[in-house]
């Protein structure tokens, strides 16, 4: 038999919020052949899992029952110990991995994940719940994506989860200020984003990178080509102010050589330079 005709692969409805692209949805039944989930991504891209239920949350799924009201506690850390910052991933739909959370009840193993760039980090707030994210002393936040919706049933679990299409338009822009900051303090209320569905229990997500920055000041003189030397180990340039009248393009007239940055063709700007920080840095 095919493993494709004993897990369920799903993609969620393709919904275009402020973390970019969607998430992934993989469900594996316990009592198939093959009872697990194969998780993968594309070439320079890792695993990140957002949410994982082992158990029942649904009568249909994985045959018949009417307990809808099933979860394995640790389900969601022990799939993302598992499976965070790897790029592949296998976990077995199985008691002897998630403990048994409803005896006598088919179960499946179902997990909400996305492939991202190595080195991006993710908090997760529940609706009225506060929390903090923060960098090791030297470091700056920048955000990569904020949300306060909902997506999904096994995050932040609620009898109240009427709309799983649920997103704030004004998510990002609220957060901004955290930009820069070597630690911000989250507070996820209809108060700060307004309240984009009624009677659905929301949550907060925050994607973000811990970065070294530095900034420096470099120009071209009589248009020709010019290198401004900068200490560390920087691997990201963004232009952050132009001074010049031509116009500074990345790649063109502005960029990084080895310990310095370069400018050419008259561009003069202020660069900021950036590294992300892994975890294990």
């Amino acid at each position: 038999m095919e493993i494709s005709s004993i897990v369920i692969l799903l993609t969620l409805p393709e919904l275009v919020y402020s973390l970019g692209l969607p998430n992934q949805h993989q469900v594996a039944c316990e009592h198939s052949l093959n009872n697990a989930i194969h998780l993968r991504c594309p070439c320079g891209k890792v695993l990140y899992v957002q949410a994982a239920n082992y158990g029942r949350l649904d009568r249909k799924t994985c045959g018949y029952h009417d307990n809808e009201q099933c979860r394995a506690t640790r389900a969601v850390d022990i799939v993302r110990n598992h499976c965070n910052g790897k790029p592949k991933c296998d976990v077995r739909a199985h008691n002897g991995v998630f403990g048994d959370p409803c005896r006598g009840v088919p179960k499946y193993l179902e997990v909400v994940y996305d492939c991202v760039s190595p080195g991006m980090r993710s908090a997760i707030v529940c609706e009225n719940q506060k929390s903090n994210i923060r960098c090791l002393p030297g470091h700056k936040l920048t955000l990569l994506g904020v949300d306060y919706g909902r997506h999904d049933e096994i995050t932040c679990p609620s009898p109240a989860m009427h709309n799983l299409t649920c997103h704030s338009n004004v998510a990002m822009k609220k957060l901004l200020h955290c930009n820069g900051k070597e630690s911000c303090n989250l507070v996820a209320k209809n108060s700060v984003f307004g309240n984009p569905c009624m009677g659905t229990y929301k949550y907060m997500e925050v994607r973000y990178r811990c970065e070294k920055t530095k900034i420096i000041v470099c120009e071209s003189h009589n248009s020709k080509y010019h290198e401004c030397e900068f200490g560390g180990d920087f691997d990201t340039i963004t232009l952050i102010q132009q001074k010049s009248q031509a116009n500074c393009i990345h790649g063109l007239r502005f960029g990084i050589n080895g310990n310095s940055v370069w400018v050419d063709q008259a561009c003069y700007g202020t660069f900021r330079l950036s590294k992300t920080v892994c975890d294990n840095d």
